[in-house]
């Protein structure tokens, strides 16, 4: 490694993951868009065409189920309802909510608030947060909204909503008088599992009052499931006919992975500095098909990988700093080179001299180049044969079965030839009508892709001929020679991951065996599994004292009486005291071994004439200090190791017997 090696690979993986995840959350951003246009445009038709022949105006609410892990999507929503030309540059023309309003641009459309669970424990701090959350603002145009000094006898409390109701009538009327819209008042109450119904259900009856001279809207961010609803659950039939409820859910499932994976790992207009590998893209499918497909669970996993594979030094090469060149030159870089240049050798760019930086340089280029061109080669030819398994689903010839993701890691090992060739005895069977449409479509997408990639698909399926057998084996030819396995191409372990085996113990840990196995024998937990294997195995006396009191803990029955747990304690701690002494009398003694023998007769003669000058009845009196306060100091060492044990829920206390506790764990390491 480098002697900066770390920091400067840390660097790295903040650029390249930094890369990675702004890609991916503009794809997930573009697979919310036509959700997040069609709730804009609800909220801004919410009072234009109210129900006629009701007792009472509803006020408007939208449910947004499955957002525990879609927060940007919900402040997408909010930046969209306050879009004004400060924010054009996050959209791009097609995100804009179309409704036949051409006022809308340059003109804020609404005002939002955000609510939180902590805000809102009772009703008056709901009340307050709700209305001060609209009243501090002020808009330049308002001038009726500027600040007044008021005496508190003649306000309104902050509380009362009649002050949200005169601060709107003020508010539209200098916003109408500037040429300008205003309509709606959007609240967005986020963790709306958290708040307490009975406040909730009050706030709702007293807006209710007020709708719609005050335009009110609320949008609940929930993460539980549409189904069961947790709304119709929590409150009652009186409270719900208060709302015209509308329940939405963010888009879920395997082809959402399916679309984050293609368009962010491979796209034809964005090239990963890493590519994840076979294992990696393995352990995702899994754990969003049986665990939790949860977006944030996608981001944890590829962060961790990326943070696994700049563990390496030669991960570097992915992103090199600006004065690589100079850094690889120097001396103390000789281990690094050393390394470099054994695998460098190995490929088949070798310039002349390799031993100078830049041919080095030229061959990493080279090596990245071909890296880069196999990838795009794997691209095209997966992105084609999802192209043709979509077209078979949509003619009725296969089921979908969102076994779509399971595909990207056999295709990373470069092993699809198992459904390769499934598509291909497919297209045999298939009509004549089907291989036609097939066909103009696979000319389209030969348009679609790259020049280059796309004029030889292009060609060579504008010439095939023979009907659907002839289309099959073109198929099966294209991939098989187009997906390969890319660890095989030079210096590829710095720039993609392969297979090398995802930490899959950080996303699923098991923290109740790891303590066990720690308490019983933390050395070994320590020296992990890299270390000896025939390493010898420790002393009861050499453990820490919360090990030695978890292991009698582990030999004691389902009640653990405290004062035989501290005895067995205590007999442990002085075979300990034993083992200290004689240890440093043998060191002692080691010493002494050094000395010549004129100077041991004079240490002992000496040594004999100071046992004479001690008497009897002060040798026992110290001796008596001695061990009181050795009890002291075992009693001591045994609290704290049983608070330890306590704190970490091994003991469990009982009322009926004051000097017993009750065991927690039964099923001890062997």
């Amino acid at each position: 490694d480098l002697p900066d090696g770390p920091s400067l690979r840390l660097d790295a993986y903040h650029a390249v993951w930094t890369a990675c995840l702004k890609r991916m959350k503009r794809v997930i951003r573009a697979i919310h868009a036509p959700l997040a246009r069609s709730i804009v445009h609800d909220i801004q038709h919410a009072y234009d065409a109210p129900l006629p022949a009701l007792p009472y105006p509803e006020i408007p609410v939208f449910a947004v189920c499955g957002t525990s892990s879609g927060e940007e999507f919900i402040l997408d929503i909010a930046s969209r309802l306050e879009d004004d030309n400060d924010d054009d540059s996050d959209y791009n023309d097609n995100d804009r909510p179309t409704n036949g309003d051409e006022n809308q641009r340059g003109v804020r459309l609404a005002r939002v608030v955000h609510l939180r669970p902590s805000e809102c424990a009772n009703i008056m701090s709901t009340m307050k947060a709700l209305i001060s959350g609209f009243a501090n603002f002020c808009p330049q145009s308002a001038h009726a909204l500027a600040p007044v000094r008021r005496k508190p006898t003649t306000s309104l409390a902050v509380f009362d909503i009649q002050l949200l109701r005169v601060w709107y009538e003020a508010l539209r009327t200098s916003i109408d008088e500037d040429g300008s819209s205003f309509r709606d008042l959007v609240v967005f109450m986020h963790d709306f599992e958290q708040y307490d119904p009975a406040v909730i259900a009050d706030m709702y009856h007293i807006c209710s009052a007020h709708v719609p001279e005050i335009p009110l809207v609320f949008v609940l961010v929930l993460s539980s499931p549409p189904m069961p609803s947790f709304i119709h659950q929590a409150y009652r039939r009186s409270t719900l006919a208060l709302l015209r409820l509308q329940i939405v859910s963010l888009p879920r499932g395997p082809s959402v992975l399916q679309h984050i994976i293609l368009d962010t790992f491979f796209a034809f207009d964005f090239e990963p500095l890493v590519m994840p590998g076979s294992s990696t893209m393995d352990f995702i499918a899994d754990f969003f098909a049986r665990h939790a497909s949860s977006l944030d669970g996608i981001y944890t996993i590829l962060k961790l990988a990326y943070m696994h594979h700049f563990e390496e030094p030669l991960s570097l090469l992915a992103h090199p700093p600006q004065n690589f060149k100079k850094r690889v030159a120097s001396r103390d870089a000789v281990p690094f080179l050393t390394a470099l240049l054994a695998r460098a050798a190995s490929t088949h760019h070798e310039p002349r001299n390799l031993s100078k930086p830049e041919g080095l340089l030229t061959v990493i280029e080279a090596a990245h180049e071909d890296f880069t061109a196999g990838l795009r080669l794997l691209t095209v030819a997966l992105r084609l044969l999802l192209r043709v398994r979509a077209f078979l689903v949509e003619a009725g010839q296969l089921v979908e079965d969102g076994s779509v993701p399971t595909l990207f890691g056999p295709a990373l090992r470069g092993d699809l030839s198992e459904e390769t060739e499934f598509l291909a005895k497919e297209l045999r069977k298939s009509s004549p009508e089907t291989i036609a449409g097939l066909r103009e479509d696979l000319l389209a997408f030969a348009q679609s892709i790259p020049k280059k990639d796309g004029a030889v698909i292009h060609d060579e399926v504008a010439v095939l001929g023979g009907g659907a057998n002839a289309l099959s084996k073109w198929l099966f030819k294209y991939c098989e020679e187009s997906i390969v396995d890319l660890s095989l191409e030079p210096l590829a372990d710095s720039w993609f991951m392969g297979a090398t085996p995802f930490p899959s113990e950080l996303i699923n840990p098991a923290p109740r065996s790891t303590i066990i196995v720690g308490l019983a024998d933390p050395y070994a937990f320590v020296e992990g599994t890299g270390a000896d294997v025939d390493r010898p195995r420790r002393a009861l006396w050499e453990m820490p004292d919360t090990s030695i009191l978890f292991r009698r803990y582990l030999e004691a029955g389902r009640m653990v009486n405290v004062y035989d747990w501290y005895e067995s304690f205590a007999l442990v701690l002085d075979r300990q005291r034993e083992q200290v002494r004689a240890r440093e009398a043998a060191e002692k003694s080691d010493n002494g071994k050094g000395n010549g023998r004129g100077d041991k007769v004079k240490g002992d003669e000496k040594a004999a004439e100071e046992d004479e000058r001690e008497e009897d009845g002060g040798e026992e009196e110290d001796e008596d200090n001695d061990e009181e306060r050795w009890k002291m100091h075992v009693q001591a060492r045994f609290m704290c190791a049983l608070h330890e044990l306590d704190f970490l829920g091994f003991v469990k206390h009982t009322g009926r017997k004051a000097d017993h506790v009750i065991r927690t764990v039964y099923d001890g390491a062997d």
